[in-house]
């Protein structure tokens, strides 16, 4: 008996051992509010019931066909154990399901604020429209690195983060281990990339201030050098290790923004942030902050994922839950697709809404403030991104190019959506405008100018404001270009201190022939077309 014991012991030392080993790798959060946690201290104290409670089996002979058979059985201590394991697992289920939490889901988000895009959103020019994608990013950063024999064959680009610097959009990546041996021979990475998200300008970054830059907690670490893992066993094991953003501080210094989140509804429901831990990724030194206590440069506190999930269950439990089975009345739901978007110099994770079973409209865009989850839904009908994305590629069928995810931007007062046109090799070839409200109206260019000139003439043919929209201009002209189109010179006009790009035909006025660079002039405009004009400074 002595001797049963202490096989069941080894036994059980020898299972618990295991899942240290395994989690060791898969970093589970000790917290029973977990599920796959739950699961597996379930499984572990059935276990030790099984091994060490009384005989869950029962023998009994039974008569077969005048014959006495031997069966094993179940008890009825052993049957009600697994039974309550099982209510317990349902219990368990169903205790955080929006069936009972509806309510709670629906408000994870915060609440949602109502306004006008056009007088939210300023207007921007040609020079302020981002064009980096993730994809494009990656390439122009493997780019930068290839011309560094010696790092491209030790390291590679890791995954890039949006952040803001001084005001301006850039993507920020460190350097990663190639492999195994690449990550034992060198224990550090040199640095890391910076892309301008206008420009499309790289740099590579390897010291600070005269001193190396040495990455050494990294997701291609190992052991206690990876990333995850060094900050899961220095005191995060209780929730969920939820996102990992490379970030740059004000001086150019690598750090790691880690968000930690844990369970807010019933028992296992309901993710939201607890914390943010900024980690020192050439030290390992971190610390945690609330929130509402992050550093200023920090420019993820909520990642997107998370962020999208409370924003869908905002739009989907609008009127409870059976509304979602029986109805579906006011229920609208997040498109296909994100971006990160900068307005006013802060960061957004942007995604358009359309409503339940509507494929190819939206009813709206929400905009979720990257550091305090402020959420702004902006109620618009038009195009979904995708369709925006097949009307500007059928603009340019011929030439196979593909649109990348567009962005919502604020063009002379009309919603339109922007978005580069790549080909086969992911380089950018040329550009398009589509009207949010009517994604057929679509303008491209191989530059950010032509593409813009051609979506306010198709704009001028398709799209003509109301008479009381038409308003009275005076200023300076700052930059004046042309064009001929069937044999008409339309003129395009910038203003000093006015982003609005201003166009007409030179049929309205003979003086717009010949106005240039500096004169004062006076305009009647409506949606950036050009009714009346006259020259000031040639009267």
């Amino acid at each position: 008996m002595k001797k049963e014991m202490k096989w069941k012991l080894l036994l059980i030392l020898g299972i618990l051992l295991f899942l240290l080993i395994i989690n060791y790798f898969v970093l589970l959060p000790i917290n029973i509010r977990y599920t796959e946690t739950f699961i597996v201290v379930l499984l572990f104290a059935l276990l030790i019931y099984l091994l060490f409670g009384p005989n869950v089996l029962k023998k009994r002979y039974i008569n077969v066909q005048n014959q006495m058979v031997l069966i094993a059985t179940i008890n009825d201590k052993a049957a009600y154990v697994l039974i309550g394991a099982f209510l317990l697992v349902v219990v368990y289920s169903i205790s955080s399901t929006p069936l009972f939490f509806s309510k709670q889901y629906k408000s994870l988000i915060g609440e949602v604020e109502e306004r006008d895009f056009i007088s939210d959103f300023e207007v921007v020019s040609n020079d302020e429209l981002p064009i980096v994608d993730y994809t494009y990013a990656s390439k122009l950063g493997d780019k930068k690195l290839g011309t560094d024999r010696g790092l491209g064959s030790e390291f590679h680009v890791g995954t890039f983060t949006d952040i803001t610097v001084n005001g301006e959009m850039k993507m920020v990546a460190p350097l990663e281990f190639n492999d195994f041996f690449k990550w034992l021979n060198n224990g550090t990475t040199p640095g890391y990339v910076i892309v301008d998200k206008i420009t499309g300008d790289v740099e590579l970054v390897t010291e600070i201030g005269g001193t190396k830059l040495a990455l050494k907690y990294l997701d291609s670490a190992y052991f206690q050098n990876d990333l995850k893992r060094h900050v899961y066993f220095n005191g995060n094991m209780d929730d969920r290790l939820y996102d990992f953003n490379f970030e740059i501080d004000d001086e150019g210094n690598p750090y790691y923004i880690v968000t930690k989140t844990h369970k807010t509804i019933g028992i296992n429901g309901g993710d939201d942030v607890k914390s943010v831990i900024v980690v020192d990724i050439q030290t390992g030194e971190m610390k945690e902050y609330k929130p509402e206590d992050v550093p200023s440069w920090v420019d993820t506190v909520y990642p997107n994922e998370l962020c999208l999930k409370q924003l869908d269950d905002w739009g989907l439990y609008v009127h409870g839950f059976f509304n979602t089975l029986f109805g579906e009345k006011d229920i609208v739901r997040n498109t296909e697709g994100t971006r990160v978007v900068l307005n006013n110099g802060n960061l957004y994770h942007y995604t358009g809404m359309t409503s339940a079973g509507n494929d190819d409209s939206t009813v709206g865009f929400a905009f979720i403030n990257m550091r305090t989850k402020e959420t702004t839904f902006y109620k618009m009908t038009g195009a979904t991104e995708q369709a925006a994305m097949r009307s500007a590629e059928g603009k340019v069928e011929n030439f196979g190019y593909t649109a990348s995810f567009p962005i919502p931007t604020n063009i002379n007062d009309i919603p339109t959506f922007f978005t580069p046109l790549k080909d086969s090799s992911g380089l950018i070839k040329q550009y398009a405008f589509i009207n949010i409200e009517d994604f057929s109206v679509v303008g491209t260019g191989e530059t950010i100018t032509g593409a813009m000139e051609a979506y306010l003439q198709a704009m001028n043919k398709d799209y003509i404001g109301n008479e009381e929209d038409a308003k009275e201009i005076t200023g300076t002209i700052i930059r004046v270009g042309f064009d001929i189109r069937d044999g008409v010179t339309n003129y395009y006009y910038m203003l000093e201190g006015d982003l609005n790009l201003y166009y007409g035909s030179s049929s309205i006025s003979m003086e717009m022939n010949i106005t240039n660079v500096g004169d004062q002039v006076s305009m009647t405009v409506n949606n950036g077309k050009i009714i009346k004009f006259d020259n000031l400074a040639i009267g």
